[in-house]
């Protein structure tokens, strides 16, 4: 069969898309008689575009909970200033923001 690197890619590309996996997107190539090497060069390019995919999530889960931390921090804050009852929900704002930015952290690398 003599279809180029690009084509390829871009069946691959639409396969990730539609959310089948690197083991499928190898069976599907393999039904379609292409060679070993080239299969992996793709699933290698997948790879990367997945990996980057998870990298933007992983940025804004960590935004997302050290904007919470602060938000809760300066809450928490002017709740001991002003004397009300609420701090300790608050505390739970601002564990909440550390496990998302933590997620996020470990979605990072």
């Amino acid at each position: 069969m003599s279809t180029n690197f690009d084509e390829l890619y871009d069946d691959a590309v639409r396969l990730y898309a539609s959310g089948y996996d690197n083991d499928y997107i190898r069976s599907d190539f393999a039904e379609k008689n292409i060679d070993h090497e080239t299969t992996e060069a793709v699933i290698k390019k997948i790879k990367t575009l997945r990996k980057a995919g998870k990298r933007r999530v992983g940025v804004k889960l960590m935004i997302g909970g050290l904007a919470a931390v602060l938000a809760g921090v300066a809450f928490t804050y002017f709740s001991f200033n002003s004397g009300s009852p609420v701090v300790y929900v608050l505390y739970g704002l601002i564990i909440a923001g550390f496990m998302t930015f933590a997620k996020g952290l470990v979605d990072m690398i």
